[in-house]
Formats: structure tokens, C-alpha cells, sequence
């Protein structure tokens, strides 16, 4: 697998953690919220009512609430630190994968730029031999030419001799 896709998929799963985060947050922020409520209803129900037992158990649940509070609000905390190491973990992982991707473009930038001059070598190569068939052409062109312009009479010089040692040869004939 390549440090692309390792990076990507480590970017993937610290955003689904950070959004899996981002929710336990919300939960926890909607329980403050529904003690907060909880807690106006007791001091309000407080307020209504002459009965010490209802004031005692209201002002219980009132505590209570208030420690649920204290938890959620603790928990909110806990969350919002381990929301901001994950956000510096996905930066880090985002910085790698720009830092690979330019890595990768380099590759990418070199190989294609070893390509055009490759490329230009063989039409380097290529224009070579083709003026040098050009000028074979011209050459035999050339030749033909000298060959067309051959004279309409040719003398011949023959030449024979008789050998010293041996009858006459009909040389004439």
C-alpha cells in the first residue's frame, strides 16, 4: 500500500473519530442542558410548595442534577481535549499527505520530463537518418544520372597477343 493511501485512509478514520467525538460532546452538552431544566422545574416546584418533605427531596434532586452537571461538564472537558489532540493528529496526518502528493507530483514531474527527452533523442535519432537517407538518395541519384548519360557510341580497345611458346591463335578471326 503506498504512503498515499496509508495517509488518506489514517486522515479517514481521524475525522470519523473526531466526528464520533464531536457527538459524545453534543450528548453531553444536551444532558447539562436537560439537568439545567430538571433543576429550574425542582426550585420552581420549591417555590410552589409549603411541604418541607418536597422542599427536602426537590433540594436533593437539585444536588443531584447539579452533580450531573459537574459529571457532563468534566466528561465536556475530557472530550474537548481529546477532540483537540485528534484535530492536531488529523493536521499532522493532512501535512504528510501534502508533503507525499508533492513528492509524488516530483516523481510524477521527473518521469514524464525523462520521457519528453527521451522522446526527443529518438526524434533526434529519427531526423538523423533521415537526412542521412536523403543525401544516400541524392548520391544515387547522382549515380543514376551518370548512368543516363552514358555516349551513344563506345569504342572498344581489344587487345590479344599470341603466345611465344605455342602455334598461332586466329586473333583476327
Amino acid at each position: 500500500m503506498s504512503l498515499l493511501n496509508i495517509y488518506r485512509t489514517n486522515i479517514s478514520r481521524k475525522s470519523q473519530e473526531l466526528a464520533r467525538l464531536s457527538q459524545e460532546k453534543a450528548k453531553e452538552n444536551a444532558k447539562i442542558a436537560d439537568f439545567n431544566k430538571r433543576i429550574v422545574d425542582a426550585k420552581a416546584a420549591i417555590s410552589r410548595t409549603n411541604s418541607e418533605s418536597i422542599k427536602k427531596s426537590r433540594l436533593n434532586d437539585i444536588a443531584r442534577f447539579e452533580q450531573g452537571v459537574a459529571k457532563s461538564s468534566k466528561a465536556i472537558a475530557e472530550l474537548e481535549g481529546k477532540l483537540s489532540r485528534k484535530q492536531k493528529e488529523l493536521s499532522d496526518e493532512e501535512k504528510k499527505l501534502q508533503k507525499e502528493e508533492g513528492r509524488e507530483a516530483k516523481k510524477k514531474h521527473d518521469a514524464e520530463k525523462r520521457h519528453h527527452d527521451e522522446q526527443e533523442r529518438q526524434i533526434r535519432n529519427i531526423s538523423s537518418a533521415i537526412i542521412t537517407h536523403e543525401r544516400q538518395q541524392r548520391l544515387m541519384l547522382q549515380e543514376i544520372n551518370k548512368l543516363k548519360e552514358v555516349p551513344q557510341k563506345i569504342t572498344v580497345l581489344f587487345l590479344a597477343s599470341n603466345p611465344l611458346d605455342s602455334s598461332r591463335l586466329r586473333l583476327d578471326e
